[in-house]
């Protein structure tokens, strides 16, 4: 997370109810808008939490330099205004929530946690997509490992309680149809089987 405030006391006491609440949340602070695009094109943020009214360059204007860096950045924002034109700039650029100076600790801990399940959200995705690009493509990626499985994968969504990697009734489903896939947990609900295309065509044929 990158969080822009050029008030010191406001950029502190934030840093600070992170840090203390939120250990999984990695925070970078900067004080200025400037300051903080210098940053943005060295590094990867995926959340960007920006004070309005800041000298030089206010938080919208950041928001969309910003968007030129990283379009899927979630933008949060704070003032000590309740201004209905700041609330619709703020939808405008997509910002995801609107905290109000001073800070709520409640809600602050409800946006927060909608931080943390958006980024859950976000891994998953690109987890998803990493799997999709390189072992299906057998290339050899970083660490340099080579990837030699079947050609075919199957993507299966389950509820919860269903699909577990502690729970074998869908990787049992699956030895019986396909042999011995190598299977992929993606995140708590899906996940990915990878199987000879053989298997695939033999499945055809018995439907």
């Amino acid at each position: 997370m990158l969080l822009v405030d050029d008030d010191p006391l406001d950029r502190e006491g934030i840093c600070y109810l992170i840090e203390k609440n939120f250990q999984n949340i990695s925070i970078k602070a900067a004080e200025s808008a400037y300051m903080a695009l210098e940053l943005v094109q060295n590094e990867h943020f995926d959340v960007l939490m920006t004070d309005i009214s800041m000298p030089n360059m206010n938080g919208f204007s950041l928001i969309e330099e910003i968007k030129q860096y990283n379009e899927s950045i979630y933008p949060i924002v704070f003032s000590a205004y309740s201004d209905f034109n700041y609330v619709k700039k703020a939808l405008r650029l997509g910002v995801k929530d609107y905290l109000l100076k001073p800070i709520d600790l409640q809600e602050f801990k409800e946006t927060m946690s909608s931080v943390i399940q958006y980024c859950r959200r976000d891994v998953n995705n690109l987890w998803t997509s990493y799997i999709l690009k390189t072992i299906l493509k057998k290339e050899t990626v970083e660490p340099k490992i080579e990837w030699n499985l079947g050609n075919c994968a199957i993507l299966i969504d389950c509820y919860n309680e269903i699909l577990d990697e502690k729970n074998s009734t869908i990787r049992n489903i699956a030895d019986s149809i396909f042999g011995d896939p190598f299977v992929v947990f993606i995140n708590e609900s899906q996940m990915l089987l990878f199987v000879d295309e053989s298997h695939i065509d033999n499945l055809n044929k018995s439907i």
